[in-house]
């Protein structure tokens, strides 16, 4: 994932994980999840970050999948762009957040 800030004094460190939801070795049509942990480390509040992350080869998108899952409105998130705080970028194939 790529974050950027609209502000360059704060630091933040940012994780990903994915996950076979099945279980076992990864097959063509199998559904994973993606987990970002992205966290402010620095001292000052983070103000006007973006997360993006784009959709690995060989992998298509689940529309209605993006979820923040813990902060600030956490919950189900539409694919739409200026709804709420994320997106699916079908342009650009990636979720951006």
């Amino acid at each position: 994932p790529a974050c950027s800030t609209a502000s360059s004094a704060t630091a933040g460190t940012t994780t990903s994980a994915a996950i076979d939801l099945n279980g076992g070795t990864l097959h063509p049509g199998d559904v994973i999840e993606y987990v970002i942990a992205l966290s402010n480390t620095g001292q000052d509040p983070a103000n006007g970050v973006v997360l993006t992350d784009p959709i690995p080869a060989n992998t298509t998108y689940l529309p209605g999948s993006l979820v923040v899952l813990s902060g600030a409105n956490a919950g189900a998130k539409s694919d739409g762009s200026g709804d709420d705080q994320a997106e699916f970028d079908i342009g650009n194939n990636r979720v951006v957040f």
